[in-house]
């Protein structure tokens, strides 16, 4: 399957490293094949991350395969490993402490689905390094891993349905591009907020009202891992979804 434009993120992924609400721009070429059970897919993207000239555009090339397999009891796993290697990130003028970063990182994504208890369930676990992490600089030498645990049960598709979702994410200062992950983990202003060097807790829960309005609340409770940052910060949220 080839598809070109802006459009839902096609990647396996968790919010350690794409926000929900980016929609990528570029082409993707995805494959999949059944073998003995066990469905064997690939991705490769192209995505336009800032387009400025031809000698400065910001380009990030992804490489995917993974697996998704029946397990005993009713479970389907999934397990995905990719390679993210950005193209003149340095031309975004992303430094910190006079350092010029750049990202290439290699991601593992394992994830489990099952039914317990009359409910869905999912729980999974998701890793990411960046094998181009050079920084130096104090407290940030060889910050170049985040982690992700998560667990959530419920659905929400139609009146009456709810959720309830605990995430457990570490991401270290050099682990991966702040300007793509989630925005509200570890957000301290738009001036402080760099979504990276955060460790901490987030709740969500959500409630459907109506098939098509979505009463939610979140949590976050999270610290810096390292530097001076301040104390420690708690977020609420409170969001009313309407899908027309």
């Amino acid at each position: 399957t080839v598809r070109g434009g802006k459009m839902a993120n096609p990647l396996e992924h968790t919010d350690l490293i794409w926000d929900s609400d980016i929609t990528p721009e570029g082409v993707v070429v995805s494959y999949h094949r059944e073998v003995f059970g066990v469905d064997v897919f690939g991705n490769f993207a192209n995505f336009f991350v800032n387009e400025v000239n031809q000698d400065h555009d910001t380009i990030l090339n992804v490489y995917q395969a993974g697996v998704r397999a029946p397990l005993p009891c009713g479970i389907n796993s999934m397990l995905a490993v990719g390679l993210y290697d950005f193209e003149g990130y340095e031309d975004l003028a992303s430094t910190a402490n006079g350092y010029n970063r750049t990202f290439q990182m290699v991601n593992v994504l394992a994830q489990l689905k099952f039914q317990a208890c009359g409910l869905p369930w999912k729980v999974y676990f998701d890793w990411v390094h960046n094998t181009e992490d050079h920084d130096t600089t104090n407290d940030y030498q060889n910050a170049d891993d985040g982690y992700a645990l998560g667990a959530k049960v419920g659905k929400n598709k139609k009146q009456g349905d709810w959720s309830v979702g605990y995430q457990w994410k570490y991401i270290e200062y050099n682990a991966t591009p702040g300007q793509l992950n989630d925005a509200d983990f570890g957000a301290r202003g738009p001036s402080l907020g760099t979504n990276v060097n955060v460790k901490g807790h987030v709740v969500k829960t959500a409630y459907n009202l109506t098939d098509f309005l979505t009463a939610g609340g979140a949590f976050f409770f999270t610290q810096p891992i390292t530097g001076d940052r301040g104390e420690d910060d708690f977020l609420f949220q409170f969001d009313l979804i309407w899908k027309f």
